[in-house]
């Protein structure tokens, strides 16, 4: 997925109207520095104040819910609107631009995968009754 990524955020650096797009695409950085911290955090559990556990432990969430799971989306609705307009306005269908909409979906598809592999335990832990939090980091995420 990184490599998709790098050629994905050459986009707004070609097409001065996508320059926006960076911003937004790179806000998902903000929820992986939470990921890191959440792994310090809890490597070091022992002499950290519980509530800088938890205040990073739902920053993690809140970010991860908002940006990968709001944002990417929205993001992917824009850039097929924005085509849709192009070839309007152009009459012409192919638009360089049009290559980047295919990876972004792709990697809407990731952060579902990667959505489901981090709350399906919790979910599923949850259904069970047994409601108790536990500590856990998921791993490869």
């Amino acid at each position: 997925h990184h490599f998709v990524a790098i050629i994905y955020l050459s986009a707004p650096v070609f097409w001065v109207e996508y320059r926006w797009f960076m911003g937004a695409c790179l806000t998902v950085e903000v929820n992986t520095w939470f990921l890191i911290l959440r792994r310090l955090v809890y490597k070091r559990q022992s002499w950290i104040p519980a509530i800088c556990v938890e205040v990073v432990d739902k920053s993690f969430y809140i970010s991860w819910i908002v940006i990968r799971c709001f944002i990417y989306p929205s993001l992917l609705v824009k850039m097929v609107n924005l085509a849709i307009i192009g070839i309007q306005l152009s009459g012409h269908f192919w638009h360089w631009p049009l290559l980047f909409i295919p990876l972004h979906f792709f990697l809407c598809v990731l952060n579902l995968k990667w959505s489901y592999d981090l709350f399906e335990p919790i979910i599923r832990k949850r259904m069970k009754g047994n409601g108790a939090k536990q500590a856990t980091v998921a791993t490869g995420l």
